[in-house]
C-alpha cells in the first residue's frame, strides 16, 4: 500500500491593493413592470428615495404619510403600497395613484 506524504494545500489568494469603500445604502422603493413570468424588470412604473425626500427622516417622514397604516390591515408601509396596487385596474392607474400620495407630502 502507497501512502502520499501530508503535507499543506496551497492556493492562491488574490488580493487587492485597494481598500473597499463602504456606504451606508440609500433607502428607496420602486415600484417595477415585470415581463416573462414576473422575471424582467421592464419599466419603472414608480420610484421615492431618501435622496428625493431631502434625507432620510424626510423619506421616512413622507412613506408613512403617503401610506400610513391601516388600523384594520396592514402595519408596515410596503404592505400599505401593495394593497394600494392591488387595487389598481392598470398600470396607468398605479402611476397615478402613487404620484397622487407622494404630491399631497412633498407639496
Amino acid at each position: 500500500m502507497h501512502v502520499l506524504p501530508e503535507r499543506p494545500v496551497f492556493h492562491a489568494v488574490p488580493y487587492s491593493t485597494r481598500i473597499p469603500q463602504y456606504s451606508i445604502p440609500t433607502p428607496s422603493i420602486k415600484v417595477l413592470r415585470l415581463v416573462l413570468a414576473g422575471l424582467i424588470p421592464r419599466q419603472t412604473i414608480w420610484e421615492y428615495n431618501a435622496t428625493m425626500a431631502g434625507g432620510y427622516n424626510a423619506y421616512v417622514k413622507n412613506l408613512m404619510g403617503m401610506f400610513p397604516p391601516d388600523p384594520n390591515g396592514s402595519v408596515h408601509p410596503l404592505d400599505v403600497i401593495r394593497d394600494v396596487l392591488l387595487q389598481c385596474s392598470s398600470i396607468n392607474e398605479a402611476r397615478r395613484i402613487l404620484s397622487e400620495r407622494e404630491s399631497r407630502v412633498t407639496g
